[in-house]
């Protein structure tokens, strides 16, 4: 299955001429859902290099610019990896997803320059997160349900220092859960059975697989050594990733209430023709 998985993968890759070797564009979802038709934004200004809020703009909903949006899921009940959510209710994906997000950047470090951009954005939106949370409410509804920043006229996207927390915390998955770390340097990966600089032991593509539990880690059930059972290093694991959002977005269907994932196996392998 696995095997299945990473073929699949390296043909989604390939489909959509990305590079592995630039992860950002595999680890980026897609926020979107069938009623999505537009993205409202939290508009900050400059105003002689303190950020002010401005207005909540509204655009259309773009497949294109998922790059600029720069969503991928993180906690069900805490904030995303960035600070762009998919709305329920705009009161809750407000307060949990923005302000929440923003909440451990609220005291300037010194000599850290992207951190304390953070912290003068998130002190911005506390201070008006009133009248944020008024027009918001104004303007949200079941076709404009993503929520997302614009300063200074860009997209977080275009700001590296989003693009490096996504990029950073997504990688840190890998490794780190349970309170613990679980990685080597120079194993045999698993999946492409080569010599990896480093491997890590927490990839769970579907959460069928999981150490949380003593029957499902061997060795006396010590978290930190999981990377024994199933080491994948990084370029596996971003594959497998592509993958599952292939297999997530075409080859997805419901029957008679229960949902399917139909898994192709090539017996002569999966060349480019095959689309």
């Amino acid at each position: 299955m696995i095997e299945a998985i990473r073929e699949i993968g390296e043909y989604a890759i390939r489909k959509a001429e990305k590079n592995i070797d630039e992860p950002l564009g595999i680890l980026i979802d897609d926020p979107s859902n069938r009623e999505t038709k537009n993205v409202l934004f939290i508009v900050f200004k400059d105003n002689e290099g303190a950020f002010e809020y401005n207005n909540v703009d509204i655009e259309k909903y773009s497949k294109e610019k998922l790059s600029k949006y720069l969503y991928r899921k993180g906690s069900s009940n805490g904030p995303d990896i960035t600070p762009t959510a998919m709305v329920t209710s705009v009161n809750k994906t407000f307060n949990n997803k923005i302000l929440g997000w923003f909440k451990k950047y609220d005291k300037e470090v010194d000599a850290d320059e992207n951190f304390n951009f953070l912290v003068n954005i998130g002190n911005c939106i506390r201070d008006n997160s009133k009248v944020i949370l008024e027009n918001l409410g104004e303007k949200a509804n079941k076709e404009s349900n993503i929520i997302s920043l614009k300063i200074k006229d860009k997209y977080i996207g275009d700001y590296p220092v989003f693009r490096r927390i996504l990029e950073d915390n997504a990688k840190k998955d890998f490794y780190s859960k349970y309170g613990k770390i679980s990685k080597s340097d120079n194993k045999i990966c698993s999946v492409c059975n080569r010599l990896r600089a480093e491997v890590y032991g927490f990839v769970d593509t579907y959460k069928f697989y999981t150490v949380d539990k003593p029957g499902f880690v061997s060795g006396g059930f010590q978290q930190k050594y999981a990377w024994k059972n199933y080491p994948v290093c990084l370029n596996c694991a971003l594959t497998l990733e592509a993958g599952k959002k292939y297999l997530g977005s075409s080859l997805d269907f419901n029957f008679y209430g229960f949902r399917y994932l139909l898994l192709p196996k090539f017996v002569a392998g999966l060349d480019e023709e095959a689309r």
